[in-house]
């Protein structure tokens, strides 16, 4: 007969399954078509992949091996399989999430609640749909992983453990530079391993630091030369020049105000509370969720200021995972949240299975009740959420968009003749940013037609389509109006 704990975490993966499952029928998007148009052809393109940065200044060269050898030939052109891939991913990290809150000392209900925090949170409807987040899926598996058998090196002193975690962290870092913050959270777990709480003595704190730099100086060394070799082959520039770049970095009050969404999102607060009123149920959502958060802000202020060594841990997890899109000028997106909110799970967990143990009257413990409120507030703020997600969110949106314009060009035209051209104006009435993005600058259409050498170009809102004498022989003029394609080849 299943355990109870495992039990509890198969209601946990239930839960993930109602919230992420039901609705996994979406079209690939922009991200994940460009996984496409990148498909790595033989042993020399896995070289090169792995020699620097792509085009994009990112290196990730171990998601485009994934792709290329193992999800393209496993679901080809069909989305279902590249959508429930992300969620058995997330499921094995959920259960490696559990297995690292219980290594460090959580009881077995601390850890399943800070599992279910976890694992049921908004941020998972975007690094679970489809590869768009292939990058961040890989690496928080590898990095999760990773931990894990550091954990299990300190509690045993397995040598093999220590060697799988090493490869692991290699691993995670070819598929996301932010991969690069491992070591300070094995660092940080390392230093506060133990019972008590800081080292006080000098002499002890010594101590601790010297054992601390023993076991983790590999990681420590690993991470010297991942961040020179980003230095030689970047010449020099970590993040990417240029203001426009979405992965450009600035270090000003201008970059970081926007940043306090981060802060939102962890807790499931939904948008809209401030600046656009979006309805009531989500200030409804909100206060339910605020009556929880405030107190458990609160009391982890206190364990702060009282150097409890668990909520310095997840604390300092939190930060130092979330801390290199801090920086970003351009991005604050939900999906960086993902590998920083195990540190805010093992904070929770604590503190809501001491929520159940407090304020006994008569020989009872009424603030039990309060767990599974908060659990079910919980389940209906992300439920909330991906209500709004599926219909607003620049994901959701994106997969519609191509969905819809390769149904329409499909419609209009079933098969295209051999040197065609095509050529796509941007008509919407309001801006939905660079459309060719949507198409992956027309990979979606050689994708489908089957048509490597279809010619693709995108006429902006503020550009001019060619004189009509100058265009290709089979120029096929398509016109998009924000929601879908129509053919004006033979408009004057």
């Amino acid at each position: 007969m299943p355990s109870r704990k495992t039990l509890w975490l198969v209601a946990i993966l239930a839960v993930e399954g109602l919230l992420f499952l039901w609705h996994r029928d979406h079209f690939f998007n922009g991200d994940s078509l460009f996984f496409f148009s990148h498909r790595l052809e033989g042993l020399t393109d896995v070289l090169r992949v792995f020699q620097g940065p792509d085009h994009l200044w990112q290196y990730r060269p171990l998601t485009f091996v994934i792709f290329t050898f193992i999800l393209n030939p496993l679901f080809g052109l069909n989305p279902i399989g590249y959508n429930l891939f992300p969620i058995a991913v997330h499921a094995l990290n959920t259960i490696l999430v559990f297995g690292i809150l219980r290594g460090l000392g959580l009881t077995e209900r601390a850890a399943l609640l800070g599992t279910f925090f976890f694992g049921a949170h908004c941020v998972a409807f975007y690094v679970t749909y489809g590869v768009a987040f292939l990058p961040d899926l890989s690496y928080s598996f590898f990095y999760l992983l990773s931990v894990y058998l550091f954990v299990r090196f300190l509690h045993a002193g397995l040598w093999r453990a220590l060697a799988a975690s090493l490869l692991s962290f290699i691993l995670a870092l070819f598929c996301k530079e932010a991969t690069i913050t491992l070591p300070v959270v094995v660092v940080a777990i390392s230093l506060l391993w133990g019972k008590g709480g800081f080292h006080t003595t000098r002499g002890s704190m010594r101590d601790a630091v010297s054992l601390t730099l023993r076991r983790t100086s590999p990681y420590l060394l690993l991470g010297a030369v991942y961040m020179g070799f980003h230095w030689i082959t970047k010449a020099g520039q970590i993040y990417a020049p240029g203001v426009s770049h979405p992965h450009h970095s600035e270090f000003s009050l201008y970059t970081l105000h926007y940043k306090y969404k981060y802060l939102k999102w962890a807790f499931n607060l939904p948008d809209g509370l401030v600046f656009r009123f979006e309805g009531w149920l989500n200030y409804l959502i909100a206060l339910a969720l605020l009556i929880f958060i405030v107190p458990f802000l609160l009391t982890v202020v206190r364990h702060l200021w009282m150097r409890d060594r668990l909520t310095w841990c997840g604390c300092t997890w939190f930060l130092a995972a979330l801390s290199p899109v801090l920086l970003l000028r351009n991005l604050t997106m939900h999906h960086n949240l993902y590998v920083p909110l195990v540190g805010l799970a093992l904070v929770m967990g604590i503190w809501l299975d001491g929520l159940a143990e407090r304020f006994v009257i008569a020989g009872r413990r009424p603030a039990r009740r309060a767990v599974p409120v908060f659990v079910a507030v919980s389940i209906a703020a992300v439920f909330f959420h991906n209500q709004v997600a599926l219909k607003d969110s620049w994901i959701a949106v994106a997969s519609s968009v191509a969905e819809t314009s390769l149904q329409d060009l499909k419609e209009l035209r079933p098969t295209l003749p051999d040197g065609a051209s095509l050529y796509i104006i941007d008509g919407s009435p309001v801006p939905r940013g660079e459309l060719q993005w949507f198409y992956d600058y027309g990979s979606l259409f050689r994708l489908f037609y089957s048509e490597d050498s279809l010619d693709v170009q995108f006429i902006g809102r503020d550009a001019q389509l060619p004189d009509r004498h100058d265009l290709p022989a089979k120029a096929i003029i398509l016109r998009f109006d924000g929601d879908h394609l129509s053919e004006i080849s033979g408009s004057p």
